[in-house]
């Protein structure tokens, strides 16, 4: 069962309501830090703000897009490739799409919004529904290496004061081995991502690691797949077919690629003509338009936005 952390907090407020600062129709304009020197940043419309550091709540990022390669054959040492710069819609966002146009020419709320299709991931926060409880699976993992392990999620606590999941526990077991089952409870991963090795335990991102538990999702870790022992205890968990194992995994929820293209004549960037539109978690559409990728000196790396709210 989950341990809930019931904390009550009555704050007796006069009536009134707090307006947002910026009204439907103004544009406004955001330009992070280098997103070469910087992991991923946060942008909250709302409060019209960026931040280097994860906020509660915040509705796109902004990063360099990786993709994991192996350093040599047949190590499992992976290393990260950064190359494009992207924008990332938080888990609770949707998006709208509208080619060839400008942010002054939007006015109208777009019919349909959609969850990216390249958001996959074989575990990711799906262990949980709706209702939060833990689904009734077993995740069967292939390691780099080829062995084959299986866990499943037992527990986890839960903080009303800021909608964190933590304390999340596991049973493992090595099936090529038939190895005992083990129990490994995580710790809080909301500040830092928690790297975990089926081999060796708790380990440092630079090392060979299969599991990644970031917040509440579980991402593979390189050359690992991954296959769902559906309503399957730990104990009743069997080795299945190599053909079977799913390698998409990716952690991102909305990526806007391809909003730029680079000219490798004049060595310059140009931006497309898109406009994205956001369905925030507190029912708001922001439109945004990418407009630059330099500062004022000529540095690139500084991706530059416009934006305003669509009137409902």
């Amino acid at each position: 069962m989950k341990h809930f952390t019931l904390l009550f907090i009555i704050i007796f407020i006069g009536v009134g309501c707090q307006s947002n600062t910026q009204s439907s129709g103004e544009i406004q304009a955001h330009q992070t830090q280098n997103v070469w020197e910087h992991d991923m940043q946060y942008f909250s419309f709302s409060k019209n703000e960026g931040f280097v550091q994860k906020p509660l709540n915040w509705d796109i990022g902004f990063k360099l897009n990786c993709i994991s390669l192996e350093l040599a054959e047949g190590t499992c040492i992976y290393a990260d490739m950064c190359v494009d710069p992207i924008a990332i819609g938080h888990k609770s966002t949707s998006m709208a799409i509208l080619p060839n146009t400008t942010l002054e020419e939007v006015n109208a709320i777009p019919e349909t919004f959609e969850k990216d299709a390249k958001a996959i991931a074989v575990i990711g926060g799906d262990w949980i529904d709706d209702n939060h409880k833990i689904k009734p699976h077993t995740y069967t993992l292939k390691s780099c290496k080829g062995d084959i392990y299986v866990f499943e999620i037992t527990d986890y606590e839960y903080s009303f004061l800021n909608h964190q999941l933590s304390k999340i526990a596991i049973k493992t077991k090595n099936l090529t081995k038939n190895s005992s089952v083990q129990t490994l409870t995580f710790g809080e991963a909301y500040t830092q991502p928690i790297y975990y090795s089926f081999e060796k335990g708790l380990v440092e991102n630079s090392e060979v690691w299969d599991l990644k538990l970031d917040e509440y999702n579980f991402w593979l870790g390189g050359g690992v797949s991954a296959f769902i022992q559906e309503n399957t205890p730990i104990e009743d968990a069997k080795i299945i077919e190599d053909s079977a194992f799913n390698l998409v995994d990716t952690p991102a929820f909305f990526i806007t690629q391809n909003w730029y293209s680079y000219d490798h004549v004049t060595k310059e960037y140009s931006y497309n003509n898109n406009v994205y539109v956001i369905k925030t978690r507190d029912g708001k559409y922001p439109a945004f338009q990418f407009v630059d990728y330099y500062d004022g000196e000529g540095n690139k790396g500084y991706m530059t936005i416009k934006w305003k709210y669509l009137k409902p």
